[in-house]
């Protein structure tokens, strides 16, 4: 890939630099002030060294070399040798620094950003996919190093570099520094040409290879429905045409890159064409010395590095801004979700688990209501069982609970408190949630349970199954509680994860218990055992459980029943079967209907 046009891809078009956001990044490089000054004053050093050489090569043609002084020559030798040793060493300390310095600012950025990802509310997550989210936390931070490392500083040891080989061009001989100035516009129109075609190639490399990635992945985590209906020729055109539009963008890539490869070497070889021709002419009229001459072929060859380089750089700033811009739009999100003010805040002393809706409204969008004017209250102790059509809003309420969400209108109270006073960490160290889809993290069992807990000792784990009645499920697992999971639980079942979050939400002994759907992926054999562990969690705690299972539901103290976003019916089993208008006997008599099916 050309020098200058490596990042071309990644920057948007239309882009322009907010000098805001230079400011906010160069932020960043304040804790690292001293390893910035080090790597500055190396990259001084490297510089002045870089420039020294050719001029010591100029002085040993036209001095020792011309007077047949060995020994001078040596000593210029001797001076080129050291300056060759003190290069490798400023060079060492400018990019070891920087890199430290770079790796040291990601660290601190990657942990900032996290963080505040982990504050921010569940709205967030709905609006972007984890792909994008990740990217932030990955590739554009990445950027940033990039910027960091090879980018800042090395922008302005390129700049000290051309500076200084214009001034001592200058003071060897103007009228050739003007021979070299002016092929810097051929250079400059070759750079013109040729950015913008390396712009859009490389574009559209990348819209290809995010499209053959997005379909590879698809089809390799639905490898096994391709197998089944023997789809392999079909999948396989397919892959093969996002195969070949790749191929075709990649080449045309290839052929501007071959294109513009030997144009920029053509342009320098003009230089040294027309350095070689009038700089000859004026050492045959003694107006300059050799020496000077074969200076000038130095300093030409050198001077077109630091420009390609800048260009390159260049490239890098706009992406990293680009990058910058992406990061500070997650940093600068504000979490709708907010704790209370530190006077307002109540932590109550005693949760009995008294739970109360007052005409709660709710949408994930605008005006598209899934709760309307719920009200209820849930005694201490009670066991609430929530049924209805899906999105009916059974798990909202669940959600609104927690306080993933709040409602656009009305209350939840918690023991007559609303829970918008009570602090998150506080209010959710209340709650358990056991959802139908169990979160299991690459680890041992023992570490998903405990979720960072240390207080949570091994006899506590041991006590908790006991009591829940899943003690033969640990026994059954290869390596009991230090059994690995794999990543996101993938050597587990559906149903062994299930087990496993039972036992972590009874090992925090919440006081308000939500079941959401937890027994609908398992067999009968694990909802039994889920069953028995439900008993012993649900034991003087106030409880909701979502389900679709009615058989599951019957011993619970009241039922509501959601329809359409509203309360419509509430009572016990047997009361709300006594009405043969309602509802909930039409979801019993479908249910058991299916069940006899």
């Amino acid at each position: 890939m050309p020098p200058g046009m490596r990042h071309a891809a990644e920057i948007p078009e239309g882009f322009k630099i907010d000098y805001r956001v230079v400011s906010r990044i160069l932020s960043f490089l304040k804790p690292y002030k001293l390893q910035v000054f080090i790597a500055l004053v190396c990259l001084v050093l490297f510089s002045g060294l870089q420039l020294a050489g050719p001029y010591l090569i100029k002085a040993a043609i036209d001095g020792p070399i011309n007077d047949r002084d060995f020994n001078g020559l040596i000593n210029i030798t001797a001076l080129y040798l050291l300056t060759i040793i003190g290069s490798f060493f400023a060079l060492f300390g400018q990019i070891y620094t920087m890199a430290l310095t770079g790796q040291s600012i990601m660290n601190d950025l990657r942990k900032s950003l996290f963080k505040h990802i982990q504050t921010l509310d569940i709205r967030f997550f709905d609006r972007f996919p984890v792909g994008w989210v990740i990217t932030r936390l990955t590739t554009d931070i990445e950027m940033l190093n990039e910027l960091f490392t090879s980018g800042v500083v090395q922008f302005i040891g390129d700049f000290l570099t051309l500076t200084g080989i214009i001034v001592i061009m200058f003071l060897l001989n103007s009228q050739l520094t003007f021979l070299v100035l002016l092929s810097m516009l051929l250079f400059g129109l070759n750079v013109f040409l040729f950015r913008k075609k390396f712009r859009q190639t490389f574009r559209a490399v990348r819209e290809k290879v995010a499209a053959i990635t997005g379909f590879l992945s698809e089809h390799i985590r639905g490898m096994h429905v391709i197998q089944l209906f023997n789809k392999y020729v079909y999948v396989q055109n397919r892959f093969d045409k996002f195969n070949r539009d790749t191929l075709k963008a990649h080449l045309k890539t290839v052929y501007y890159f071959a294109l513009f490869v030997p144009t920029v070497e053509i342009t320098s070889a003009i230089v040294i064409v027309l350095l070689l021709s009038y700089g000859g002419r004026m050492v045959t009229t003694e107006t300059i010395t050799i020496g000077v001459l074969v200076a000038f072929f130095q300093y030409a060859r050198r001077f077109f590095r630091p420009i390609q380089d800048m260009s390159q750089k260049f490239n890098i700033l706009q992406s990293a801004l680009a990058s910058s811009e992406r990061i500070f739009q997650v940093l600068d999100m504000k979490s709708r979700i907010t704790e209370p003010d530190p006077d307002e805040a109540i932590i109550p002393e005693d949760i009995k688990g008294e739970i109360t809706f007052k005409n709660v409204w709710f949408a994930y969008h605008e005006q598209e209501w899934i709760l309307k004017d719920v009200s209820f209250c849930i005694s201490r102790g009670e066991s609430i069982a929530i049924v209805g059509a899906t999105g009916a809003g059974k798990t909202t309420i669940t959600n609104l609970l927690c306080r993933f969400y709040d409602p656009q209108k009305g209350s939840i109270q918690l023991d007559g408190i609303n829970i918008k006073q009570i602090p998150l960490r506080v209010l959710r160290s209340y709650v358990g949630l056991i959802h139908q889809d169990a979160v299991i993290f690459t680890g041992s069992i023992a570490d998903n349970i405990r979720v960072g807990r240390s207080d949570i000792t091994d006899e506590d784990l041991s006590s908790v199954t006991r009591k829940s009645g899943l003690e033969a499920f640990i026994k059954r697992l290869p390596d009991g509680f230090d059994t690995q999971t794999g990543e996101s639980g993938s050597r587990l079942s559906a149903g062994e994860k299930q087990l496993v979050s039972f036992i972590r939400t009874m090992s925090f002994d919440p006081e308000i218990v939500i079941l959401d759907e937890a027994t609908s992926n398992v067999d009968t054999t694990t909802e039994y055992a889920l069953q028995k562990a439900t008993e012993t969690l649900l034991k003087n705690k106030t409880a909701l459980v979502v389900a679709h299972r009615l058989s599951t539901i019957k011993h619970v103290n009241r039922i509501f029943v959601m329809h359409r976003g509203k309360l419509i019916e509430q009572g016990s089993h047997e009361e709300l079967m006594m009405n043969p208008e309602g509802i909930y006997p039409r979801l019993y008599q479908l249910y058991y209907a299916g069940q006899t099916a």
